[in-house]
């Protein structure tokens, strides 16, 4: 689900909806203990913020990412 969401935003150029859903899927990753992964999404999602702008969706997922610790 996750996978194809991604694929779909990124092939219709919404880097928005792309940031979002590796947000959603480092979350789903980091529920389930797997922290590698969670950070490896997490990070990609917060460049994708970062690079539009949205601080506020930043500063959420540099939370997450201090789970991910």
């Amino acid at each position: 689900l996750f996978k194809d969401s991604l694929a779909l935003n990124e092939a219709h150029s919404n880097p928005l909806g792309a940031a979002e859903a590796q947000r959603d899927w480092g979350k789903m990753l980091l529920n389930r203990g797997l922290k590698s992964e969670a950070r490896q999404m997490l990070g990609s999602a917060k460049t994708g913020f970062e690079n539009l702008g949205a601080q506020g969706d930043v500063i959420k997922v540099d939370f997450l990412l201090q789970e991910c610790q």
